[in-house]
């Protein structure tokens, strides 16, 4: 029997992670898709993890929900998680709208600096 396009996907990554070797093209669509795509976007996009691990600590300071900060900013609820979990670049005017809500400086969403030390990305 033929499985559907999604799952016959679904198969072949579970078939990839079995053999550890790279998938060929990535969704965030599929479940099983997602988390491989997932733990390559994390291995690679680190200032947005911390990012997003900034503004969680912020919100949890604040006694907000997920929820609640994402009504008050006026932004999904999925994709503000997605946000704190870093799996997207979000823009400076939704950092606005963040900061806002938690009533916060936007400053307080990236490390200090110390002077003459450089800019990792």
């Amino acid at each position: 029997m033929d499985l559907l396009p999604h799952r016959q996907a679904a198969q072949m990554d579970r078939e990839r992670v079995e053999t550890n070797s790279a998938p060929q093209k990535l969704c965030m669509g599929h479940k099983s898709r997602g988390r491989i795509a997932y733990t390559q976007f994390m291995s690679s996009h680190k200032p947005l993890v911390e990012l997003g691990k900034r503004i969680r600590s912020l919100r949890e300071a604040a006694g907000l929900t997920q929820e609640d900060a994402a009504m008050e900013a006026d932004l999904d609820r999925a994709y503000y998680g997605r946000i704190e979990r870093g799996l997207v670049n979000v823009s400076a005017l939704n950092l606005l709208k963040i900061a806002k809500a938690l009533k916060a400086a936007v400053g307080a969403f990236f490390p200090k600096r110390q002077a003459g030390e450089e800019t990792k990305v």
